[in-house]
């Protein structure tokens, strides 16, 4: 078993999905080391029947990642379509931001509520206080280590 970069990234994003209430039947990361000029880390989260929203996600849906387009949504079969999660789960994003989003549209789909933004437009979300401004600067690049395929 090889330990890669954002192992432990993946596996803080799987704990905060099931934090949530979500968390995925099985999840991996891999390495795609087929000979390009650089080599693409990625991850795969899937889940069990009746996770997602069937009006939604008629044929199911899994969570992908990779080091150069982010977090998406790919719909399991059907039109398999390939959608971003949310412009705030970035590369690097919070783990439970991208946990946040991916209940968002997994419950509402991608048209769905938006947790950082419709809180006090949209029923289905709490009313949110204003955060208050950072003064703490960027935040930092999550340490990225360890190869494991997981279930729960």
């Amino acid at each position: 078993m090889t330990n890669l970069p954002h192992d432990s990234y993946m596996a803080a994003v799987a704990d905060a999905l099931t934090a949530r209430g979500i968390a995925p039947g099985r999840w991996w990361t891999s390495e795609d080391d087929s000979g390009a000029s650089s080599d693409l880390l990625n991850a795969i989260f899937q889940w069990p029947e009746g996770v997602a929203h069937p009006e939604h996600w008629p044929h199911g849906v899994y969570l992908t990642w990779d080091q150069d387009d982010g977090w998406r949504l790919i719909e399991s079969d059907g039109s398999r379509n390939i959608d971003d999660l949310s412009p705030d789960s970035r590369v690097g994003c919070d783990p439970r931001q991208v946990a946040a989003d991916v209940q968002a549209r997994l419950t509402h789909g991608l048209g769905g509520w938006t947790p950082a933004r419709s809180a006090s437009t949209e029923p289905d979300g709490p009313p949110r206080p204003p955060r208050p401004p950072s003064s703490a600067g960027p935040h930092p690049q999550p340490d990225l280590v360890g190869v494991r395929e997981r279930s729960p």
